[in-house]
């Protein structure tokens, strides 16, 4: 075994995707065995060549897909018995293959529509409030500028309508997906960023009317609404998928 195996990544928008395959790779093939403790999240930074976010993006997903643990106060280890059966572990490449975001797309359609209608029937009024809380969350970091916490209001939002649909397997399936989604939502901000998706507070707004139908009762509004972000989501997909057939060189110009 060597941590020598950890060398710089190259791979654009997808670099922690690229990042968190090579980790998989080294722990499954055994180059970092069970209980191996990996280098600090600053010294994965300087030696793959990503940013301090990008590694802790690669480390949450080893981590869900329980390849890794983080013992607080010691670091992060290799897990002595990974289970590598585990749902999530097939879905450690996401990003680096637009097909997936085309397939999540379509999975979320399905799965968020049925929870929308269900929240809009069986939502208490303090589930109601916390998805109306997750919005203006979500409000209060696009005006700061707070891409991460943007993020992370986001993901609550649409965890919070799970919670409100009061369905426990529906919950379950969103919760195995809330580590995509977080990465698909870091996409979108990356888009925001360079200007290619409408701006940040626009997104506020359209999950914002899925809020206020929910707390009306009304499933087929809610419902619509909902549509209309995964839309969005779908739009973002398609545009992905070109930038990467036409190459690195051209990502700027497709669109």
């Amino acid at each position: 075994m060597s941590l020598d195996a950890i060398e710089p990544v190259s791979g654009g928008r997808s670099l922690p995707s690229v990042v968190t395959g090579r980790l998989h790779t080294l722990i499954v093939d055994g180059t970092l065995p069970p209980g191996q403790r990996l280098p600090s999240i600053a010294e994965l930074s300087r030696r793959f060549g990503i940013s301090v976010a990008g590694v802790r993006e690669s480390l949450a997903a080893l981590e869900a897909a329980g390849l890794i643990e983080v013992r607080h106060g010691h670091g992060t280890f290799v897990r002595e018995r990974p289970p590598l059966d585990q749902p999530l572990a097939g879905w450690l490449s996401f990003g680096a293959d637009p097909n997936e975001l085309r397939g999540l797309n379509e999975a979320r359609r399905v799965l968020e529509d049925a929870l929308v209608r269900l929240a809009a029937e069986r939502a208490s009024p303090s589930e109601q409030a916390a998805i109306i809380a997750a919005v203006d969350e979500m409000a209060a970091s696009a005006s700061s500028g707070d891409p991460e916490r943007f993020v992370e209001a986001d993901a609550r939002f649409h965890l919070a309508v799970a919670e409100a649909a009061h369905n426990p397997v529906l919950l379950r399936l969103m919760n195995a997906l809330a580590i995509v989604l977080r990465r698909q939502f870091r996409f979108h901000v990356e888009e925001n960023r360079e200007g290619d998706d409408p701006d940040l507070l626009q997104s506020v707004e359209r999950h914002r009317r899925v809020a206020l139908a929910i707390a009306a009762g009304d499933g087929d509004e809610a419902s619509a609404a909902m549509g209309a972000i995964l839309d969005l989501a779908a739009r973002f997909a398609r545009a992905r998928a070109r930038r990467q057939a036409a190459g690195p060189g051209a990502e700027a110009a497709v669109s």
